[in-house]
């Protein structure tokens, strides 16, 4: 008798020490990263913890009593428990619905995996020639540019020559440029989502591009002919094409080097670069993300699809299949777009014809989440995290009190037109789990979709 009163009593002192540590707050830090585990989606469930039990009965619950215009039908949801390997709970999980802006989230994994981290757009600016006692330049302004999203105007590339002492161009402008067309959003998009006056420069087309460059030097005092002859050299674009194909497949290939390698070409053999920028492809990212740029996203779309598909013709290919984020999510998710019924026809998710799953969401950010690099880039800097100085972004005030604030590091998604929601991301469970979510809606009154993923987030936190 004595013995099983020590053995009651050992056992409800266990119980207690295991619910005194759940129950532990895990603060939050700027520096804190998601544990370093390997996590698939497993073929068959395991037993769910009972933490996860209870927040997958209140997650029924909230879906079940919940009104306001947020119904069963036009609701999907996928949680799954990253520490504990776990598929949490799942509702109409492989519905195809627009995603809104969480297809951002594919453009920035596939941008992180196919040009890495350190990746920048690369813009240089060289002459060849003779410049004289008059300070006539005979010879040639070449521009090589990257479709860079972050390049505004010529005004320090032009403040670059007049140091040079060049004041007359006596010959030609040759420009090389990543894309010539101008970015436009999709056929199926609202013409007034992407607007042409707010595009940057390298993204209006090789016409004004061309213009704005001459028009830099001329309020610059120097002067240019009144039609400068503008070339590309086709014999250039199957050089590059051919060279990028032949290290497309190497795991070392590091396009920052081919870029590089430009300078050396023959194209630029003979030549002196006046000037060279480089923007960072993390300073697209983070407002891609956190911000929800759209232009943004289709500029690096576009960009992914022209540096692995058709090099220097560089024009917004429509219906013209597979784009480069297809071609990742088959290599390396095993996902065929086709055959799934997913439908991909921009990089920011503002086309209404745009098809995944909550489910298809969750695999793609749990693929993050095994990428160590990618994951604390999402989690430490690129994901909006509400209540977090400088990364609330498009989450604006939701979430940002209580126990919720710095737990959620996410992506949102909005499309008016058809009543379209949608967020997903990671969360830090108060018992120190780490979880993958996905919630997308229809036919919803956006502000009632909007608290409603509120308290699906409260849910899996608590």
């Amino acid at each position: 008798m004595r013995k099983l009163s020590y053995l009651l009593l050992l056992y409800i002192l266990t119980a207690f020490t295991s619910d005194a540590t759940n129950a532990t707050e895990i603060v939050w830090d700027d520096n804190t990263q998601a544990p370093d585990t390997t996590t698939t989606v497993p073929d068959s469930v395991p037993l769910i913890l009972q933490s996860d039990l209870h927040m997958q009965q209140r997650i029924t619950r909230l879906i079940n009593t919940y009104k306001r215009g947020i119904t069963a039908n036009n609701t999907a949801i996928s949680v799954f428990d990253i520490s504990s390997n776990t598929y949490i709970y799942k509702h109409n999980e492989n519905m195809l619905m627009a995603p809104a802006s969480c297809m951002k989230l594919l453009t920035a994994v596939t941008a992180l995996d196919r040009l890495g981290e350190r990746y920048a757009f690369c813009d240089s600016l060289f002459m060849k020639g003779s410049i004289d006692d008059d300070g006539t330049l005979h010879g040639s302004f070449i521009l090589k540019m990257d479709d860079d999203p972050l390049f505004w105007d010529f005004n320090e590339w032009a403040k670059a020559v007049q140091a040079r002492g060049i004041k007359r161009l006596d010959g030609n402008v040759i420009m090389h440029l990543a894309r010539r067309d101008t970015l436009r959003p999709h056929p199926t998009d609202k013409p007034w989502d992407i607007q042409y006056h707010k595009l940057p420069l390298m993204l209006k087309g090789e016409k004004y591009i061309k213009r704005t460059f001459i028009q830099a030097l001329r309020t610059r005092g120097i002067q240019v002919n009144e039609n400068p002859y503008s070339i590309d050299d086709p014999s250039l674009n199957e050089y590059w094409s051919n060279v990028a194909a032949e290290h497309f497949n190497e795991p070392t290939f590091d396009l920052n080097q081919l870029m590089r390698r430009i300078a050396l070409d023959q194209f630029t053999q003979g030549t002196e670069c006046i000037i060279a920028t480089q923007n960072p492809l993390l300073k697209v990212l983070d407002p891609m993300l956190i911000y929800s740029s759209n232009m943004k996203a289709e500029s690096l779309f576009y960009h992914l699809d022209n540096v692995y598909g058709n090099y220097w013709e560089a024009h917004s290919q429509y219906g013209k299949s597979p784009h480069e984020v297809e071609r990742f999510l088959k290599e390396k998710l095993g996902i065929d777009t086709k055959k799934y019924g997913y439908v991909i026809n921009d990089g920011s998710g503002l086309s209404p014809a745009n098809r995944l799953s909550s489910d298809f969401l969750v695999r793609l950010l749990l693929w993050a989440y095994n990428n160590r690099p990618i994951r604390n880039i999402f989690i430490n800097e690129a994901l909006a995290s509400p209540g977090i100085k400088g990364r609330t972004g498009s989450l604006k005030t939701r979430m940002a009190h209580g126990y919720t604030r710095g737990r959620i590091m996410c992506k949102t998604g909005t499309l008016v037109t058809i009543g379209g929601s949608s967020l997903a991301g990671y969360a830090q469970g108060l018992n120190g789990h780490w979880y993958a979510f996905a919630i997308i809606q229809r036919d919803t009154p956006v502000w009632n979709a909007r608290d409603f993923q509120d308290h699906i987030c409260r849910e899996i936190i608590r």
